[in-house]
């Protein structure tokens, strides 16, 4: 039996725009996915029951790494996994499962591997998750550090980022808008096809992301608590213009500003119904949790 435990991530900026070359900025959080695989004989009593996307997950990855390390068969296993992370909501579960996966059929091969080259496994399942995936998500999972993440011709993992962190920007929760109607894939479509319609206006937005992605890495580094509640707010702004946030979410990131916090989405976003996780800041974390008492929002406390 072999078992693989990774964190989850966070988009702390650049969402979207990281998909047309621009920086994003990534952390692991304090939530993991762990996936066990078990070898089975095929005349088994019990023969796993896989769900699709996981039967979908593993054909994809067999397929690579017997192509790359010319295997004609892989052995029978099975897979289960657990997760403290909510699916569907920005967190990183499809790359945590495809990083996760990636390991374990290595390992199970007793292959010798590099990070690098789970990156680039992951990344060809995280595409049949997501269509065209960045390979932020799964770079911040690899790493699990802050990752300042830039899509390249030729898919690279940046190395971490040395940040150690201030214990008074650490005081960030996840704020549960709902569940997306829309699936990442899905919003980044839609992204895509308005960037073409308003190329310019777009194009203003992804470059003022950038700069405020690269800001935040500063921030992160020196402390700067009010600049760091700017930059959210600004990053939030931008998203919405995107047009990828729902009245739901945005109201209820108003509420946040309005009590001095900051607060964004965290993620592909939905506009029909539900968001996704709001990733949310404050310098006091009681009035905080105050209002999200106060609204009946279900909270997760998280760390960097």
């Amino acid at each position: 039996m072999i078992k693989i435990t990774v964190p989850g991530k966070i988009h702390l900026l650049g969402e979207h725009s990281v998909v047309y070359g621009y920086h994003a900025l990534l952390s692991p959080i304090n939530l993991r996915l762990t996936l066990t695989l078990t070898l089975y004989t095929p005349n088994h009593p019990n023969p796993p029951n896989h769900p699709n996307f996981l039967l979908d997950l593993k054909q994809i990855l067999e397929t690579e790494i017997k192509e790359k390390y010319q295997l004609k068969t892989i052995p029978n296993y099975s897979l289960s996994f657990k997760t403290d992370l909510p699916i569907g909501s920005g967190l990183g579960t499809s790359a945590a499962l495809s990083v996760a996966l990636s390991q374990a059929i290595l390992q199970l091969l007793n292959i010798t591997y590099t990070l690098d080259e789970i990156f680039n496994l992951s990344l060809k399942a995280e595409n049949y998750f997501h269509g065209n995936s960045s390979g932020g998500d799964i770079a911040a999972v690899i790493n699990q550090g802050f990752t300042l993440f830039k899509k390249q011709k030729t898919p690279t993992l940046p190395p971490p980022l040395q940040i150690k962190l201030p214990e008074k920007l650490n005081n960030f929760y996840l704020i549960d808008s709902g569940r997306p109607d829309e699936s990442t894939a899905s919003m980044v479509t839609l992204v895509s096809l308005r960037a073409k319609r308003g190329n310019l206006v777009y194009r203003n937005i992804f470059e003022q992301q950038d700069q405020l992605t690269l800001e935040m890495v500063e921030v992160l580094k020196n402390g700067a608590v009010d600049r760091l509640i700017e930059i959210i707010r600004q990053g939030e702004r931008n998203l919405e213009e995107m047009g990828v946030v729902g009245k739901k979410a945005q109201e209820m990131i108003r509420e946040i500003e309005e009590i001095g916090g900051a607060a964004k989405i965290t993620g592909g976003g939905g506009i029909k119904d539900g968001s996704g996780m709001i990733l949310s800041y404050h310098q006091n974390p009681k009035s905080m949790l105050e209002l999200a008492s106060k609204n009946n929002w279900k909270v997760i406390s998280i760390k960097l």
